[in-house]
């Protein structure tokens, strides 16, 4: 594996960081902290997705980071002449990883787990066996240069990862004692020379005996085979007796069932002829009954038409009473319209006196505007007046109060003489005030409000008619209401009493006598027993021909199996 390039983002102390590694040997020299051991520890995440202590998790990202930026390293190799790009990312609040694997710029893997997988199966080196012969870390070699021989053998054999040879050197070490001890346990249990010399002067007595049980053995067969000649024979000889006797049998069973069978339908054949003999007796008497039928036949369609007479007089009946309050309700529907009518009859001239009065009732409220506009104003005029006089006397009162060296209010100069001057001026200003303009206005505003209360008894007059107006129009449109249904009642009456007149008209024709009636219904009841013992006769003599047809079939049959019974005995008596 050759590195070409690594890229890091926000890993540990680099927030953007790369490195080319170009052809040679290579060294990275720093101060201790610079971030020398990073890079080596960023190679190792994106080859294998892991730091090397895995605690280190939550520290991976740059400090400078927030939760939102992604730790990202890309490293850049070359293996077997082929270029491959790695590239690992923790990404979101949790650290989420991720992982792609690139070969020559093609997407092949990704996924963090399946990175690492193809990254092993690349190498054939697993992240352990990496650490420990490719990726000495700083402590490990400076503790090695410092330890005793012992501490260093084994601080070597860790980084070249012989500490599963040592493992398995040991399990061989103990696998050997275990199988020297088993050896001498079997050793205690052998035999000894003259045991095995003993123990084949046996096999060979063995052996002799052997072949003389074999010679006897091949006597025994030829002996056997023999007889088993003789059985075969005995046996062919029984399997034709068994088979005569089978046949024998089995025409004497076949003899037996066709005798039972003959016999089977001769009385068949016995009980069909007495049930055919029967029933021509019964047809001999369904000839003398068949009058009876045809009277009861007759007679069921005589009371069908006198049903069909008792609904038209029924119906009838029903119309004529009909008619009967047809005619009371067409009467009565005749005198509620005229009265209707009568009572209906102001509406119009009601209608147009209710907006004559509307009208002048919109005029009177339009005036009353107006005069209350009017009132209003001299009312305000009033006030001023009044706030104007209030105030002369307040200066009038002050300049009482202050005294002949006081300031006249309007020029601020010293009244001195001006002084009796100045308050009769202002009493004068009240006096014409009060006298000339709220007198005056006072006057207009009384008439005013005198002619609004006129006009607003007249209002009052005209609501009181209007009010008594409505009432009455509302009174003859709900009574209109009640003419129209009426009418619409009166309309309904009239077609209904049409169309009853005609359907009477059509059911004149139709007469129906009650007695007659009952007369056929008795005379029904007496003959419907006879009927129905003709109809059960009938269907009885149905079976006249399907009993021909049977009993012809049995004789035919019985024939078949007598002269079957014949050939089955002769063949029976010809076997020996």
């Amino acid at each position: 594996m050759i590195l070409t390039n690594l890229k890091l983002e926000n890993f540990k102390k680099y927030t953007n960081f790369e490195i080319a590694f170009e052809s040679g040997l290579i060294g990275i020299i720093g101060k201790n902290g610079a971030g020398k051991s990073t890079i080596f520890e960023a190679i190792l995440f994106a080859l294998y997705g892991e730091l090397k202590s895995k605690g280190d998790k939550e520290v991976v990202r740059n400090s400078n980071a927030s939760s939102k930026d992604a730790v990202i390293v890309e490293l850049d190799f070359e293996f077997d002449t082929i270029e491959y790009k790695v590239i690992r990312e923790f990404r979101g609040k949790t650290l989420s990883a991720n992982a792609k694997l690139y070969k020559n710029t093609e997407l092949i893997t990704t996924g963090a787990k399946e990175v690492t997988t193809s990254i092993i199966n690349l190498t054939k080196m697993s992240k352990d066996a990496f650490v420990h012969t490719l990726f000495a870390s700083q402590k490990e070699l400076t503790s090695l240069s410092n330890s005793k021989p012992e501490d260093r053998k084994k601080m070597i054999r860790k980084l070249l990862g012989l500490e599963k040879i040592d493992f398995v050197e040991k399990e061989l070490i103990e696998k050997s004692r275990e199988l020297k001890r088993e050896i001498s346990a079997f050793a205690e249990v052998l035999l000894s020379a003259e045991d095995i010399s003993i123990k084949k002067e046996h096999i060979v007595e063995y052996t002799n005996q052997s072949e003389l049980l074999q010679k006897d053995i091949s006597t025994r067969t030829t002996l056997l085979d023999n007889t088993k000649t003789q059985e075969q024979t005995i046996k062919q000889e029984l399997e034709l007796y068994a088979k005569t006797k089978e046949q024998k049998q089995s025409l004497h069973a076949r003899c037996e069932l066709l005798k039972s069978s003959i016999k089977s339908h001769q009385i068949n054949q016995d009980k069909l002829s007495n049930e055919l003999n029967n029933l021509k007796v019964k047809q001999e008497e369904l000839r003398g009954l068949q009058s009876v039928k045809q009277e009861y036949i007759s007679l069921h369609e005589s009371i069908k038409e006198q049903e069909k007479l008792k609904e038209f007089h029924i119906r009838k009946e029903g119309l004529i009473l009909e008619q009967n309050e047809l005619r009371e309700q067409y009467k009565k529907a005749k005198e509620t319209i005229s009265l209707l009518e009568f009572e209906t009859k102001e509406h119009k001239e009601l209608v147009e006196k209710e907006k004559a009065i509307e009208l002048k009732l919109e005029n009177i409220k339009q005036t009353l505007i107006q005069i209350q506009i009017k009132e209003k104003a001299l009312l305000q005029e009033i006030a001023g007046e009044q706030k104007l006089i209030s105030d002369i006397s307040k200066k009038i009162e002050n300049i009482t109060n202050l005294g002949r060296e006081s300031n006249c209010p309007t020029c601020t100069r010293p009244l001195l003489d001006e002084y009796d001057n100045v308050i009769l001026s202002l009493e004068h200003i009240v006096k014409t005030t009060q006298k000339e303009k709220i007198e005056k206005a006072t006057i207009n505003l009384e008439e005013i409000q005198k002619n609004k209360k006129q006009i607003e008894e007249s209002q009052k007059a005209y609501i009181k008619e209007h009010f008594e107006l409505s009432k009455a129009i509302n009174l003859i449109e709900s009574k209109n209401k009640d003419l129209q249904l009426q009418k619409e009642h009166f309309e309904k009456v009239t077609q209904k009493g049409v169309k009853n007149k005609t359907e009477l008209a059509k059911l004149e024709i139709y007469t129906y006598d009650n007695s007659i009636h009952e007369q056929m219904l008795e005379k029904q009841k007496e003959l419907k027993t006879k009927y129905e013992y003709v109809l059960s006769l009938e269907t009885m003599l149905k079976r006249v021909d399907s009993i021909k047809e049977e009993l012809q079939t049995s004789i035919s049959n019985q024939d078949k199996y007598n002269l079957e019974l014949l050939q089955k005995d002769l063949e029976f008596q010809a076997i020996n």
